[in-house]
């Protein structure tokens, strides 16, 4: 049961975290598409990069 509840306290910890690494990451990909000055690829990363990054991470567990 004590295990259980760690668990369920961990699990949001461990969500909001990878959220953040994979906020981290598309912001980096926006930095480069603005420098790249590639407008409609921005946009296009704005909207994709988030998906793909969260199906990526999946593929990698």
């Amino acid at each position: 049961m004590h295990i259980k509840i760690i668990g369920y306290f961990w699990l949001p910890v461990y969500i909001s975290l990878y959220c953040l690494v994979n906020l981290f990451i598309s912001l980096a990909d926006i930095l480069n598409d603005i420098r790249s000055k590639d407008a409609r690829y921005l946009v296009d990363s704005i909207w994709g990069s988030r998906f793909f990054l969260v199906v990526d991470n999946f593929q990698k567990i």
